[in-house]
This record gives structure tokens, C-alpha cells and sequence, in this order.
């Protein structure tokens, strides 16, 4: 019924110019580039098909990414990818839906951009359904966003479902595949009897 992934990217697009990258290094430099303007801290750049966040932006021909470049190469041409969420509302894309970490209502702040309906791709019948990862709250350059005990804001993902069960009476359970979560207790048990009407005797 709703499938809220927060972590979400928008569809790729091609920066303008070229960059150039060493080896070993997490400093990209650009000829023609516009990476104020295109990029920002937390995009994920694509070159040479390694992918990396962008850590800062110097100007525009200049900018650092989270980890290391592993071919020194020049004159190459780069795509990237934009958060489909932010959790800060300045200087805001289009096609970006803001998340307020602090709000006061969550589950009225945190839904899915652009209406609340599951993707087609989301419209069939699952036997096992992944439950989208968290998505951790940042400024716009990149620093955590607190909670009043000093904790990081983690907006949760989730999926809605709704199910009727019509071939077998009895007993099961509905539970997480990942064996530490359901050793602790994410699961429930299921139990499909008849339809009874309200007064009925057993």
C-alpha cells in the first residue's frame, strides 16, 4: 500500500566539462565544470564507473569525495546522482522532497515524495518484502543532524501492506529473514479461522 525509501537518488545526469583524478587521491579537479552549481555534499559522482560522495566543493573546478581515486586519468567525462531526500531545506533541487528531521508529527513528515501510493513495480503480490534502509540526517555541508541527546536523527524507511488469507486455516508466522532481527523478536504469529458471526457459541 506505501513504500517509503528514504536513501532514494534521483535518475543520473551528466556534469558539464571534464574532471581529472591521481590515484590514490580523493581530490577531483574539473575544466569546464560548474560543481557549486551542479553538485552537492553527499551526491554521488560517477567516474570511470568507480562511484564516491562528494565531502566538499572547493569552487568549480575543485571538490573532494569520500574515498580515493584509483586511476590517475585526465579529460574524463562524469555523471551523478542526487538524493531523491534531503533533510535540509536550503538551496533544494527540483524534483527533491524536503524531510524535516525535527518535525513534531513524523509519521505526517516522513512519507514518500510525490504522493503516498507504492511504484508500479511495488503493485504484485510479495512473498518477501525488503524493508528500505534509514537515511541519516545532515546539513547542507554534510554534518549530522541531533536529536535533543546528542544521537544522529535516523529517518526509518518502511513498506505498508495489507494481506488477506483465504487458502489455509491454522497456525504460521510472519517474521524477518535476517535471523538476528527475528531472534530478537521481529515476529508475529497469524492465526486464519472462519468467518464466525459476532454471537456465535463454541
Amino acid at each position: 500500500m506505501e513504500v517509503f525509501r528514504p536513501n532514494d537518488v534521483m535518475p543520473s545526469a551528466s556534469g558539464s566539462g571534464t574532471v581529472a583524478t591521481t590515484s590514490g587521491s580523493a581530490n577531483i579537479v574539473g575544466t569546464g565544470t560548474a560543481f557549486l552549481s551542479q553538485l552537492r555534499i553527499n551526491d554521488v559522482v560517477i567516474v570511470t564507473g568507480q562511484t564516491a560522495k562528494v565531502k566538499a566543493i572547493a569552487d568549480d573546478t575543485h571538490l573532494t569525495l569520500a574515498s580515493n581515486a584509483s586511476v590517475t586519468s585526465q579529460g574524463l567525462s562524469y555523471s551523478f546522482l542526487a538524493p531523491r531526500y534531503v533533510t535540509d531545506n536550503t538551496n533544494i533541487r527540483a524534483g527533491q522532497c524536503y524531510l524535516d528531521p525535527k518535525a513534531a508529527k513524523p509519521d505526517d513528515a516522513w512519507k514518500p515524495c510525490n504522493g503516498t501510493g507504492p511504484s508500479a513495480k511495488d503493485q504484485i503480490w510479495w512473498d518477501v518484502f525488503p524493508i528500505p534502509s534509514g537515511l541519516g540526517a545532515t546539513d547542507a555541508a554534510g554534518n549530522p543532524i541531533n536529536n535533543a541527546s546528542g544521537a544522529q536523527i535516523i529517518i526509518p524507511g518502511y513498506f505498508k501492506m495489507r494481506s488477506r488469507f483465504v487458502d489455509y486455516a491454522g497456525y504460521f508466522v510472519i517474521h524477518c529473514h535476517i535471523l538476528a532481527h527475528e531472534d530478537r523478536g521481529m515476529m508475529t504469529v497469524v492465526e486464519v479461522t472462519p468467518s464466525l458471526p459476532p454471537f456465535s457459541h463454541h
